[in-house]
This record gives structure tokens, C-alpha cells and sequence, in this order.
């Protein structure tokens, strides 16, 4: 059986919270945010590109469906997406580049290209991002606020963190010190739920924790990609982001 290794501010903060929420709770609940901050930062900074096989489910847009597919990330602007048809020859292939968006539906010969503007994300794909943070977003990044920006609670063996543009749910890790990013909610200015994000099924990479399946809902989709295979900061060249469209592909406008 497993060993559950439950860091010591987090004790130490259960400790507080289960009796009298005395003048010692704030201060424990500062060291544990700042523990759970500190290492979610770490985190983020050590992916910096990504390579992933896996199965893709997304609802409520043009790409709506089942497919497998190849991922490649390259921070902070680079990202490829191949979605793979039953024969195994491509079905649609999707790259952002410094802002910039091709879309080759490649079984139909046409393609689209044009700014990656979140008007144009949020048609094609149905979720509210820019695309910067489509990029950070899967690469397995977690959206991050300033540290004073968040206060913390507990959720049974979770802690919340709400902050002033999301709320963030970690949980321990088994095993070992740290903490794992299970559910993050973005929220509008007026209050209303913007996206929801679930990070979970966790492998452990070159001594990183990596989710392998990343779900998300918003007011207009679903989306979730579930890897079978994953390799964490390999060498990624620019070239690999630059779709090459056949000479006689069809333009389509947005």
C-alpha cells in the first residue's frame, strides 16, 4: 500500500481550520499558498514544448467529433494539432504561430488562414481564448494569478484557491510533497462561469507530473484530449509549425 505524504502546512492548516480559526490560521494559510504557488510556477516554467499521441473529443464546433491526433507545443506562441481519419491520413491540421492561424481541412483540399484573433478561436473551436493561452493551455500550463490575489479554503483533502479572475482546486500528492492542479474555473467580470478546465489521469514524466487528460467546458463546447503517449521538452523545430498547403487547395474566407 501506497504511503500518503501530506505536506506539513497542509496539516498544520487542517489543524487551525478544524478548531478555532485562531490568529495563527492566516498566517499558515499564507505559507501554504505561497507553497502551492511557488511550485505551480516551477511547474508551468518547466514545460516549454510538448509532444503528444492521443484520442481528441470535441463538441459544439466545426471540428466537432472523435478523432486521434499528434500535438505539438512550443511556448510561448507555437502550436500544431493533426487530427488523423481511420486510414490513418490526415483529417484536419491546425497551426498558431505568433498569432497567426492555418486550418487545413486536408481530406477536402481547403484551408483557411488568417490572425488568430479570439473572435476566430472562439468560432472555429468554440472556446473563449486568445492564442497565446490556447498555447499555454495545452501545454499543460496552469492559468496563474499574482500571489496576494488569492485567498485559500479547504474542500475536504482539497484546497481552493480563489482568485480574482479564477479559482484554482489542488490536491496532495501521494507519495511526496507537493501539490497537483485538478480543476481550474475562469470567471467573466460579472461573475458569470467563463470556461472550466480539468487536469487529471496523472503520469510522471522526467520527474514532472503530467497530466494526460485535459477536459473543458464552456457556455459554447466541450472539449477533451486524453494522451496516450507524451514526451515533455523535446526539440521541436519552427519548421513543424508551418503548414504546407498543396498548390490546387480551395481558400475559404471566415
Amino acid at each position: 500500500m501506497n504511503k500518503v505524504i501530506i505536506p506539513a502546512v497542509f496539516l498544520t492548516l487542517v489543524g487551525c481550520a478544524v478548531s478555532s480559526q485562531g490568529p495563527e490560521a492566516p498566517r499558515f494559510s499564507k505559507e501554504l499558498r505561497h507553497e502551492i504557488i511557488q511550485g505551480l510556477v516551477g511547474r508551468n516554467q518547466g514545460i516549454r514544448t510538448l509532444r503528444g499521441i492521443g484520442t481528441a473529443r470535441l463538441g459544439s464546433s466545426p471540428f466537432s467529433g472523435r478523432s486521434d491526433f499528434v500535438l505539438l507545443v512550443k511556448k510561448p506562441v507555437d502550436l500544431r494539432i493533426d487530427s488523423l481519419m481511420p486510414t490513418g491520413l490526415h483529417g484536419i491540421q491546425i497551426a498558431l504561430t505568433d498569432g497567426w492561424m492555418t486550418i487545413h481541412w486536408a481530406h477536402e483540399n481547403r484551408y483557411f488562414q488568417g490572425l488568430a484573433s479570439p473572435e476566430r478561436l472562439t468560432r472555429f473551436f468554440s472556446l473563449p481564448l486568445d492564442a497565446d493561452s490556447a498555447v499555454r493551455l495545452l501545454s499543460g500550463e496552469i492559468p496563474l494569478e499574482e500571489e496576494d490575489d488569492y485567498s485559500i479554503q479547504l474542500k475536504g483533502k482539497k484546497i481552493v484557491l480563489k482568485g480574482r479572475q479564477g479559482d484554482l482546486i489542488v490536491t496532495p500528492l501521494e507519495g511526496e510533497n507537493g501539490y497537483l492542479p485538478v480543476q481550474y474555473t475562469a470567471w467573466d467580470a460579472d461573475g458569470s462561469q467563463r470556461y472550466l478546465l480539468k487536469y487529471d489521469d496523472y503520469e510522471k514524466k522526467e520527474g514532472r507530473w503530467i497530466a494526460k487528460r485535459l477536459s473543458g467546458r464552456s457556455s459554447h463546447s466541450h472539449f477533451e484530449f486524453h494522451f496516450r503517449e507524451i514526451e515533455i521538452n523535446p526539440s521541436l523545430a519552427d519548421a513543424l509549425f508551418q503548414l504546407k498547403i498543396p498548390d490546387d487547395a480551395a481558400p475559404i474566407s471566415d
